[in-house]
C-alpha cells in the first residue's frame, strides 16, 4: 500500500513540476489555489521536510556556493560562469563571465572551492585555477601544474584576506595513487607561490583517506597507523583536541570513512567502518562453500557502519568518546540506516546533512541533523529531506544558499531540489496516515 502511494505522490509532484517550475508554494497560475511554502510531513516517528523543485532553463549538474543571497553558482548554462537564484516563484540568471576559457565546461575534473570572499569565487579544472570576480566580472586562470600525470581534485580557501587555498593534487598510477595537499597563494594571473606541502593519503585502489580543513587546522588521516595528524596553515604540526581525543582510542577503531569539526562547537564526528582484508592471501585457500561463506561474510563487515560523537568540552575521558549510530542502535531516533556517508555540516553550523544509501546507493535519501547546543549529544530530532523522487534520477552534486540558508542538489534532466532549512520553523506539520516522502 505505501509505494503504491509513494508512487501516486511522484507522479502527481512531478506533473504539478511540469506545470509551474517548482514546488510547493506555487500559485498554478490559479486566484484560489493555495499551498503552504513549506511543509513537514510527519510520517509515524518520522518527519519529512518538503522541498522545492526548479526548473532551469538547461540542465544543471556542476553547483557551487556563491557570495550571493539565495543563490548558486553553475558552469552549466554558458560558457562560463552564471548565478542561478532562487526566486519565490522562477530562476533567475546573472552571468558573471564568460568565454574566458575555450572549453569552460568540458570532461576535466573540478573541484569548487567553499565561499571564502564577498566578491571572488574559485574552482580548479585539471591543472588550473580559475577564479572570478563578482563584482567586476574579470577572471583570471593559472596554471598550477604542468605536469600530465598530476590533477587538482580537492580545494578549500583557508586565507579570507588573501588568495591563499589548500589544494589536493593526485598522482595517479595502475594501482593506486598518492594524494598531496599543498598550500597555494595565487599572485596574479601569471604567478602561484607553492608553500609547501604535506600528504594526505599514501593511496589504496578502492579507498580513499579522507581530510578536513577546518578552523585554521588541517587534518589528515593515515589508515596503515590509524592516526589523525594536524597541521596549520603553514604546514607546522600542531594539536587539536578532535585529534587527541581520536588517537587516544584510535586502537578501538577500524578505519574512518569520513570525519568532520564543527566550525564553532567542541565537537567532531567521525564514520567508521570496516577494516580492510587480506583478500589476495584468502583466495589462495582451496575454494569450498565453506570458504565462501567465510568471504561472504567478511565483505558485509568491511560494510558495518558506525558514527562517533568526539567532544572537548568536558574533561572526563570516558565522556569524550560517545557512538551515535551503530547496527545496533541509535541516540538519535528514529535515525537507523546501515550504510551512509557525504558528511557535511552546514557553512553557520546549524545543520549536519548526508547520505543514507542503505536503500538505493544511486538515489540516497537525504536527511538532516539539527545542531543544538543544549541537546546532550549536540543533535536535535532527525529531520528527512528524502529522496530525489523521478524515474532514473540521481543527485549529482549539492551545495548550500544563504539568507536562507538552504540544501541545494543538482540532478541535471530534473531540475533543482532545494531545501530551505533557514526555515524549518515556518514550516506547518502535517500528520500522514502512509508514506508521502520515501524515507528508506
Amino acid at each position: 500500500m505505501n509505494t503504491v502511494l509513494t508512487i501516486i505522490v511522484s507522479v502527481v509532484i512531478l506533473a504539478v513540476n511540469i506545470t509551474c517550475g517548482y514546488l510547493p508554494g506555487c500559485s498554478l497560475k490559479k486566484k484560489d489555489f493555495y499551498m503552504p511554502e513549506y511543509k513537514i510531513f510527519r510520517q509515524g516517528a518520522k518527519k519529512v521536510f518538503m522541498p522545492k523543485v526548479f526548473a532551469p532553463e538547461a540542465p544543471v549538474e556542476k553547483i557551487f556556493a556563491v557570495p550571493v543571497k539565495n543563490a548558486v553558482g553553475t558552469i552549466d548554462i554558458v560558457n562560463g560562469i552564471t548565478v542561478i537564484r532562487f526566486a519565490e516563484d522562477k530562476l533567475e540568471y546573472d552571468v558573471v563571465a564568460k568565454n574566458y576559457l575555450k572549453e569552460v565546461n568540458g570532461g576535466f575534473d573540478y573541484a569548487f572551492c567553499n565561499v571564502f570572499s564577498d566578491e571572488e569565487i574559485a574552482y580548479t579544472q585539471n591543472r588550473w585555477f580559475v577564479i572570478a570576480n563578482f563584482k567586476n566580472g574579470r577572471v583570471i586562470s593559472p596554471v598550477i601544474t604542468y605536469s600530465l600525470d598530476d590533477y587538482v581534485t580537492g580545494i578549500k580557501g583557508i586565507d579570507f584576506g588573501k588568495r591563499k587555498f589548500l589544494i589536493q593534487r593526485e598522482t595517479p598510477d595502475y594501482d593506486d595513487y598518492e594524494k598531496i595537499l599543498h598550500v597555494l597563494n595565487v599572485i596574479d594571473k601569471d604567478s602561484i607561490q607553492d608553500e609547501g606541502s604535506i600528504k594526505a593519503s599514501p593511496g589504496k585502489t578502492g579507498y580513499s583517506a579522507p581530510w578536513q580543513f577546518s578552523n585554521g587546522f588541517i587534518f589528515t588521516y593515515d589508515d596503515t597507523t590509524n592516526k589523525i595528524s594536524c597541521h596549520d596553515t603553514d604546514l607546522k604540526p600542531s594539536t587539536h583536541p578532535f585529534a587527541e581525543i581520536f588517537n587516544r582510542q584510535s586502537e578501538t577503531f577500524r578505519k574512518l570513512k569520513e570525519f568532520l569539526i564543527h566550525p564553532t562547537l567542541p565537537f567532531g564526528i567521525v564514520l567508521e567502518i570496516g577494516k580492510d582484508f587480506d583478500f589476495v592471501t584468502f583466495n589462495k585457500l582451496p575454494k569450498t562453500e565453506d570458504t565462501q561463506r567465510i568471504k561472504d561474510s567478511l565483505w558485509q563487515l568491511e560494510d558495518i557502519h558506525a558514527l562517533y560523537l568526539l567532544r572537548w568540552d568536558t574533561p572526563d575521558t570516558q565522556k569524550q568518546f560517545v557512538p551515535i549510530l551503530t547496527d545496533s542502535f541509535s541516540l538519535v531516533p528514529p535515525l537507523d540506516c546501515s550504510f551512509y556517508g557525504g558528511l557535511q555540516f552546514s557553512p553557520d553550523g546549524s545543520w549536519m546533512v548526508f547520505r543514507d544509501e542503505s536503500r538505493n546507493r544511486k538515489n540516497p535519501v537525504f536527511t538532516s541533523l539539527p545542531i543544538d547546543s543544549t541537546a546532550p549529544y549536540f543533535f536535535g530530532e532527525p529531520l528527512y529531506l528524502g529522496r530525489i523522487m523521478a524515474e532514473d534520477a540521481e543527485p549529482v552534486m549539492s551545495a548550500w544558499t544563504s539568507d536562507p540558508l538552504g540544501f541545494v542538489v543538482s540532478t541535471g534532466e530534473q531540475g533543482l531540489w532545494k531545501w530551505d532549512l533557514g526555515r524549518v520553523k515556518m514550516a506547518r506539520v502535517i500528520d500522514t496516515a502512509g508514506v508521502v516522502i520515501p524515507t528508506e
